[in-house]
Protein backbone atom coordinates (compact mmCIF):
# COMPACT_ATOMS: atom_id res chain seq x y z
CA UNK A 1 0.00 0.00 0.00
CA UNK A 2 2.65 2.55 0.81
CA UNK A 3 4.43 1.49 -2.05
CA UNK A 4 1.23 2.80 -4.75
CA UNK A 5 1.00 5.88 -2.46
CA UNK A 6 4.44 6.56 -3.11
CA UNK A 7 4.32 5.81 -6.95
CA UNK A 8 1.16 7.85 -7.00
CA UNK A 9 3.03 10.61 -5.61
CA UNK A 10 5.67 10.62 -7.54
CA UNK A 11 3.75 10.45 -10.81
CA UNK A 12 1.58 13.30 -9.20
CA UNK A 13 4.98 15.46 -9.11
CA UNK A 14 6.35 13.83 -12.61
CA UNK A 15 3.19 15.31 -14.24
CA UNK A 16 3.66 18.86 -12.29
CA UNK A 17 7.61 19.51 -13.33
CA UNK A 18 6.58 18.78 -16.58
CA UNK A 19 3.28 21.04 -16.62
CA UNK A 20 3.49 24.70 -17.19
CA UNK A 21 0.31 26.88 -16.26
CA UNK A 22 -0.49 30.62 -16.80
CA UNK A 23 -3.45 32.37 -16.66
CA UNK A 24 -4.21 34.60 -18.80
CA UNK A 25 -5.68 38.70 -18.40
CA UNK A 26 -5.34 41.21 -20.98
CA UNK A 27 -6.95 44.20 -22.40
CA UNK A 28 -9.11 44.11 -25.76
CA UNK A 29 -6.13 45.39 -27.68
CA UNK A 30 -3.92 42.59 -26.55
CA UNK A 31 -7.01 40.02 -27.40
CA UNK A 32 -7.04 41.45 -31.20
CA UNK A 33 -3.09 41.42 -31.00
CA UNK A 34 -3.05 37.82 -30.56
CA UNK A 35 -5.71 37.05 -32.99
CA UNK A 36 -4.20 38.65 -35.72
CA UNK A 37 -0.34 36.53 -34.80
CA UNK A 38 -2.74 33.24 -35.23
CA UNK A 39 -4.01 34.74 -38.34
CA UNK A 40 -0.29 34.92 -39.33
CA UNK A 41 0.64 31.95 -38.65
CA UNK A 42 -2.20 29.76 -39.78
CA UNK A 43 -2.12 31.83 -43.42
CA UNK A 44 1.95 31.11 -43.40
CA UNK A 45 1.20 27.18 -42.60
CA UNK A 46 -1.90 26.68 -44.76
CA UNK A 47 -0.12 28.56 -47.98
CA UNK A 48 2.92 25.90 -47.95
CA UNK A 49 1.16 22.41 -46.41
CA UNK A 50 -2.17 22.72 -47.83
CA UNK A 51 -3.07 25.66 -50.07
CA UNK A 52 -6.18 23.60 -51.32
CA UNK A 53 -7.77 22.78 -48.21
CA UNK A 54 -11.46 24.35 -47.46
CA UNK A 55 -11.91 26.23 -43.72
CA UNK A 56 -13.81 28.23 -41.79
CA UNK A 57 -13.72 30.70 -38.75
CA UNK A 58 -14.64 29.69 -35.46
CA UNK A 59 -17.55 32.19 -35.72
CA UNK A 60 -18.97 30.35 -38.20
CA UNK A 61 -18.64 27.30 -36.89
CA UNK A 62 -20.26 28.99 -33.31
CA UNK A 63 -23.62 30.09 -35.73
CA UNK A 64 -23.51 26.64 -37.04
CA UNK A 65 -23.67 24.75 -33.98
CA UNK A 66 -26.07 27.05 -32.33
CA UNK A 67 -28.31 27.46 -35.49
CA UNK A 68 -28.24 23.92 -36.17
CA UNK A 69 -28.17 24.19 -39.93
CA UNK A 70 -26.31 21.70 -40.47
CA UNK A 71 -27.83 18.61 -38.67
CA UNK A 72 -24.88 16.34 -40.07
CA UNK A 73 -21.97 18.15 -38.13
CA UNK A 74 -19.12 15.98 -37.02
CA UNK A 75 -16.27 17.84 -35.45
CA UNK A 76 -13.09 15.79 -35.07
CA UNK A 77 -9.93 16.92 -32.55
CA UNK A 78 -7.29 15.54 -34.08
CA UNK A 79 -4.59 16.65 -30.70
CA UNK A 80 -2.76 14.07 -28.78
CA UNK A 81 -4.23 12.56 -26.06
CA UNK A 82 -1.79 15.20 -23.75
CA UNK A 83 -3.87 17.85 -24.81
CA UNK A 84 -7.26 16.05 -25.17
CA UNK A 85 -7.37 15.59 -21.52
CA UNK A 86 -7.01 19.34 -20.96
CA UNK A 87 -9.96 20.57 -22.74
CA UNK A 88 -12.20 20.22 -25.95
CA UNK A 89 -14.38 21.97 -27.92
CA UNK A 90 -17.73 20.85 -26.85
CA UNK A 91 -19.79 18.64 -29.36
CA UNK A 92 -16.14 17.16 -30.44
CA UNK A 93 -15.01 13.95 -30.62
CA UNK A 94 -11.20 12.75 -30.99
CA UNK A 95 -9.50 11.36 -33.82
CA UNK A 96 -9.53 7.68 -32.78
CA UNK A 97 -13.31 7.82 -32.06
CA UNK A 98 -13.93 9.03 -35.58
CA UNK A 99 -11.52 6.53 -37.31
CA UNK A 100 -13.68 3.85 -35.36
CA UNK A 101 -16.58 4.03 -38.18
CA UNK A 102 -16.14 3.18 -41.79
CA UNK A 103 -14.97 6.52 -44.05
CA UNK A 104 -18.06 6.06 -45.57
CA UNK A 105 -20.48 6.26 -42.96
CA UNK A 106 -19.61 9.95 -42.99
CA UNK A 107 -20.92 10.46 -46.56
CA UNK A 108 -23.17 13.39 -46.98
CA UNK A 109 -21.68 14.76 -43.51
CA UNK A 110 -19.90 17.70 -42.88
CA UNK A 111 -16.53 17.30 -40.92
CA UNK A 112 -14.80 20.00 -39.22
CA UNK A 113 -11.49 18.96 -38.11
CA UNK A 114 -9.44 21.33 -35.38
CA UNK A 115 -5.92 21.31 -33.58
CA UNK A 116 -4.40 23.71 -31.70
CA UNK A 117 -4.14 26.25 -34.52
CA UNK A 118 -5.02 24.57 -37.85
CA UNK A 119 -1.38 22.48 -39.41
CA UNK A 120 -2.44 18.83 -38.18
CA UNK A 121 -5.49 19.45 -38.93
CA UNK A 122 -5.08 20.97 -42.30
CA UNK A 123 -3.64 18.01 -43.03
CA UNK A 124 -5.75 15.52 -42.06
CA UNK A 125 -8.81 17.49 -43.96
CA UNK A 126 -6.44 16.71 -46.72
CA UNK A 127 -6.28 12.76 -45.96
CA UNK A 128 -10.48 13.12 -45.91
CA UNK A 129 -10.65 15.43 -49.00
CA UNK A 130 -9.07 12.29 -50.79
CA UNK A 131 -11.22 9.87 -49.41
CA UNK A 132 -14.30 12.08 -51.05
CA UNK A 133 -15.45 13.18 -47.59
CA UNK A 134 -16.81 17.43 -46.97
CA UNK A 135 -13.94 18.10 -45.15
CA UNK A 136 -12.79 21.69 -43.62
CA UNK A 137 -10.21 22.70 -41.36
CA UNK A 138 -10.96 25.70 -38.38
CA UNK A 139 -9.22 28.07 -39.25
CA UNK A 140 -7.20 29.16 -35.97
CA UNK A 141 -8.86 25.98 -34.51
CA UNK A 142 -8.66 25.95 -30.53
CA UNK A 143 -6.38 29.33 -30.10
CA UNK A 144 -9.23 31.40 -31.96
CA UNK A 145 -12.16 29.54 -30.18
CA UNK A 146 -10.74 30.41 -26.95
CA UNK A 147 -9.59 34.03 -28.48
CA UNK A 148 -13.51 34.65 -29.11
CA UNK A 149 -14.08 33.38 -25.37
CA UNK A 150 -15.92 30.27 -26.49
CA UNK A 151 -16.25 27.67 -23.63
CA UNK A 152 -14.50 24.56 -23.29
CA UNK A 153 -15.02 21.16 -21.79
CA UNK A 154 -12.78 19.05 -19.67
CA UNK A 155 -14.04 15.43 -20.50
CA UNK A 156 -10.86 13.65 -18.79
CA UNK A 157 -13.32 12.08 -15.86
CA UNK A 158 -15.08 10.72 -18.30
CA UNK A 159 -17.79 14.24 -17.50
CA UNK A 160 -18.19 16.62 -19.68
CA UNK A 161 -16.98 19.93 -16.90
CA UNK A 162 -16.65 23.36 -17.85
CA UNK A 163 -12.98 24.73 -18.13
CA UNK A 164 -10.40 27.29 -18.99
CA UNK A 165 -7.60 25.67 -19.49
CA UNK A 166 -6.14 25.19 -22.91
CA UNK A 167 -3.34 23.41 -24.21
CA UNK A 168 -1.18 25.27 -26.40
CA UNK A 169 1.95 22.53 -27.35
CA UNK A 170 4.41 24.94 -26.20
CA UNK A 171 5.51 27.99 -24.62
CA UNK A 172 5.65 30.08 -28.39
CA UNK A 173 1.80 29.30 -28.86
CA UNK A 174 1.30 30.84 -25.75
CA UNK A 175 -2.15 32.72 -27.34
CA UNK A 176 -4.87 31.91 -25.90
CA UNK A 177 -7.80 34.19 -24.84
CA UNK A 178 -8.87 36.60 -22.26
CA UNK A 179 -8.92 34.85 -18.96
CA UNK A 180 -8.12 31.56 -19.84
CA UNK A 181 -5.09 29.49 -18.71
CA UNK A 182 -1.94 28.24 -21.22
CA UNK A 183 -0.89 24.69 -20.50
CA UNK A 184 1.92 22.61 -22.39
CA UNK A 185 3.96 19.57 -21.01
CA UNK A 186 7.60 20.00 -21.16
CA UNK A 187 9.28 17.08 -23.20
CA UNK A 188 11.62 15.59 -21.78
CA UNK A 189 15.72 16.86 -23.10
CA UNK A 190 16.10 13.99 -25.64
CA UNK A 191 13.20 14.43 -27.11
CA UNK A 192 13.51 18.27 -27.80
CA UNK A 193 16.90 17.09 -29.17
CA UNK A 194 15.46 15.07 -31.80
CA UNK A 195 13.00 17.35 -32.63
CA UNK A 196 15.57 19.98 -33.15
CA UNK A 197 17.85 17.72 -35.25
CA UNK A 198 14.95 16.85 -37.36
CA UNK A 199 14.16 20.24 -37.96
CA UNK A 200 17.48 21.15 -38.38
CA UNK A 201 17.71 18.18 -41.45
CA UNK A 202 14.23 19.52 -42.93
CA UNK A 203 15.12 22.74 -42.97
CA UNK A 204 18.81 22.90 -43.39
CA UNK A 205 19.09 25.55 -40.68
Amino acid sequence: GNLLSFAGIFKAMQTFLRTNILPTIMDDEEVERRKSKVTEMFEGMKSSAFPNTEDITVVQLKQMQESSQDPQLVLVDVRTPDELRVSMIPGSINKEEFERNEMSSYVGSTVVVYCTIGYRSGKYVEKLSRAGLSAVNLKGSILDWSLEGYSLVDVSSGESRPTTRVHVYGKNWNLVGREYQAVWHRKPLIIQVIIDYIKGWMYGS
